[in-house]
């Protein structure tokens, strides 16, 4: 089996005197022999006779691999801001996270897996975001909204929106996406509805509203990523109307 593992390498001297232990690194498996025989051949230059060797294979330490982990999913994310993901190989994820490719398929299995964690974590990003809708009076809410999702920042940005609508394409055939898409789509709507209780009675209502603005993100941020004549500022701005309707905020469409 091919992956990246720790040889801890105990070798016992013919004679008197403690075990010899040597740690390796190897990125495979295969080369445990070749290890073995440099060992050997290293210390019978100096004239250390070896009586017997146990080799025992492990994993590496959790902390570590969660590092490399993480190096890795930072490595996949530079390689798609950089040529986007259909081009974007295993191949070329190794090179840039700086690490064999079997070291790679040690701790993911493809790119698929890779894309289906970074777009969980982007989708935890805005519902995240999305529940500090709770912190703000009416006014600030629609403030809130209306800035967390159209204006540029670290975690709702021109790269994050088409690598979302990039992964979004390819989960009409991936179920896995196709789940994290509908719980992100469900609980922003369930948070946006939740604006409205003051206001609405009837739950049916609410849901409507959500619905409509949801929808109407979703529209604008695509135009927007396409059309930079149409981008942020102006899907902010008609975002900005509909829900200060909703909210009763305005009784009639704003003048520009």
């Amino acid at each position: 089996m091919f992956g990246f593992y720790i040889l801890d390498v105990e070798l016992e001297k013919a004679g008197r005197g403690s075990p010899i232990h040597i740690h390796y690194e190897r990125p495979q498996t295969d080369k445990l022999s070749a290890t073995i025989r440099n060992c050997t051949t290293m210390l019978a230059s100096k004239k250390i006779e070896l009586k017997s060797h146990n080799v025992k294979i492990h994993k590496p330490t959790k902390p570590k691999g969660t590092k490399r982990k993480k190096d890795i999913i930072e490595a996949f994310t530079r390689c798609v801001r950089k040529q986007g993901y259909a081009k974007t190989s295993m191949v070329d994820v190794a090179k840039e996270a700086k690490v064999f490719p079997s070291n790679l398929f040690y701790y993911f299995d493809s790119k698929d897996e890779l894309l289906r964690l970074c777009f969980k974590d982007q989708c935890d990003v805005i519902v995240r975001g999305m529940e500090k809708i709770k912190n703000y009076d009416m006014q600030g809410k629609i403030e809130y909204v209306a800035d967390f999702l159209f204006i540029e920042s670290k975690s709702v940005n021109h790269f994050t929106t088409g690598f979302m609508y990039e992964a979004i394409g390819i989960s009409i055939s991936d179920p896995i996406l196709s789940q994290h898409k509908t719980e992100m789509d469900n609980c922003c709507k369930n948070l946006l509805a939740e604006v409205f209780i003051d206001i609405d009675a009837i739950e049916t209502t609410r849901n409507e509203k959500a619905e409509i603005l949801y929808s109407l993100v979703a529209g604008s941020k695509l135009n927007g990523y396409f059309d930079p004549d149409n981008g942020s500022e102006h899907g902010k701005k008609e975002f900005k109307k509909v829900m200060r309707i909703f909210c009763n905020q305005d009784m009639q469409w704003p003048a520009n």
